[in-house]
This record gives structure tokens, C-alpha cells and sequence, in this order.
């Protein structure tokens, strides 16, 4: 459905992000992402910090599903925050342009 709404506005998307990472505890993984719309969904079995720099800062969530529009280029942070029992968190990531 997201592909026929993107063919009939003109325009083709393309995934930038389409995979699923094991982040260990206290540790971030980042993605450049260019001026433009993304649709980003993040899911994950454990609380995660999501920075898309000079948009959106959440903490403590789950699942994360938006469309953001960048008017410049940035990075898009996810971050596993320390924690004492030391557990690795397993995410999927789909960020699509």
C-alpha cells in the first residue's frame, strides 16, 4: 500500500534501512540521512532512545513509527542506554525514502 501511495504522488521511494541489528547494552548505531520524507518504523524487545538530530529526541520506547520530513541533512541515533543487567537489545529498522 505504501508503494502504490508513493507511485501515484510521482514519485518512487526507495529503503534506505531494512534490517535487523542487535545493539549491545550502552551502545548506539546511526544512520546519515539526507534532506527529504522518511518513514521510519524501529521496533525493538527492549527501551530504546531514538534521536533523529534537530527533530525528534524520544526515550524509553519501544516502537517507534513516523514520517518526518528533513529539511536538511542528519543522523538518525538509536541508542540501547546502559543498563545493570546488561542485556543486548534486538531491533528491526525500516527507513524508507
Amino acid at each position: 500500500i505504501m508503494i502504490l501511495a508513493t507511485l501515484t504522488a510521482g514519485c518512487i521511494g526507495t529503503y534506505v534501512v531494512d534490517e535487523y541489528r542487535s545493539i549491545n547494552n550502552g551502545k548506539e548505531i546511526s544512520y546519515s540521512l539526507t534532506e527529504g520524507t522518511y518513514q521510519i518504523s524501529i521496533s525493538s524487545d527492549r527501551n530504546l532512545n531514538i534521536n533523529i538530530v534537530g527533530h525528534v529526541n524520544v526515550d524509553g520506547i519501544k516502537t517507534f513509527d513516523r514520517t518526518i520530513i528533513l529539511d536538511r541533512d542528519t543522523k538518525l541515533i538509536i541508542e540501547n542506554p546502559f543498563n545493570l543487567f546488561g542485556n543486548s537489545a534486538e531491533v528491526s529498522i525500516t527507513v524508507y525514502k
